[in-house]
């Protein structure tokens, strides 16, 4: 078996619509939990994503609970 390798995996597609709602409801779940956290989130203006993943068009997935 070889070394792990981030470079040989395939990417998880993750649409932009479900990217934005995670986001939206962390912030939500930090203005109760960590203020400051919060407030230096509001001026993120490009959601970065960690590289795992790969930013595909599309809106909120069809399994997400929308919970905002």
């Amino acid at each position: 078996m070889g070394e792990f390798d981030v470079r040989n995996l395939a990417k998880i597609s993750a649409a932009r619509g479900q990217i934005e709602y995670e986001f939206a409801f962390l912030q939500k779940k930090l203005k109760m939990r960590d203020v400051k956290a919060y407030e230096r989130n509001l001026s993120i203006k490009n959601i970065e994503i960690a590289g795992v993943f790969e930013e595909v068009a599309g809106g909120i997935e069809p399994w997400e609970r929308v919970k905002i």
